[in-house]
């Protein structure tokens, strides 16, 4: 397992608070405002939350896989590095 794949595990556990596998739209607030303050972005409204939702869950299940979380990931390295 590489080095980022890692990461999103060990962050993936994180924000998945009850342990369900998956990362509900609260815990994906919460996630991307940890990930907002960490890389020193702009804060994470609401609607931010329901696009990133929207944009992610590819199954449509309302809820964040682990390989779904891995591209949010991806998009947050990559704005920091645009910054």
């Amino acid at each position: 397992m590489n080095m980022f794949a890692m990461m999103v595990e060990k962050e993936f556990k994180a924000a998945d608070k009850d342990g369900s596998g998956a990362i509900d739209k609260n815990e994906l607030k919460d996630v991307l405002n940890k990930l907002s303050k960490d890389l020193k972005l702009a804060q994470v409204t609401d609607e931010d939350v329901n696009n990133y939702l929207v944009k992610l869950d590819l199954d449509k299940n309302q809820e964040i896989s682990q390989k779904e979380f891995g591209k949010l990931f991806q998009e947050m390295i990559a704005a920091k590095k645009k910054k």
